[in-house]
């Protein structure tokens, strides 16, 4: 099914990629650079958590 979508496109590319359930991609899909979480704190407020293992995606985050 993922074949059907492209993603073999998109793998091969220089692209930014945003995958909400990776694990349902299987051997299909990339190794994270970053990843986010996003916790439900109450119905009007959210919070996010990044993570990356890559010091220069960390160097870059940090700027933001």
């Amino acid at each position: 099914e993922l074949y059907n979508l492209g993603i073999d496109d998109y793998i091969h590319s220089n692209s930014v990629m945003l995958i909400e359930w990776p694990g349902h991609g299987g051997e299909l899909t990339p190794i994270a650079d970053i990843a986010i979480t996003i916790n439900v704190i109450s119905s009007e407020l959210r919070s996010l958590v990044i993570k990356t293992k890559d010091l220069d995606v960390y160097r870059k985050l940090k700027q933001i």
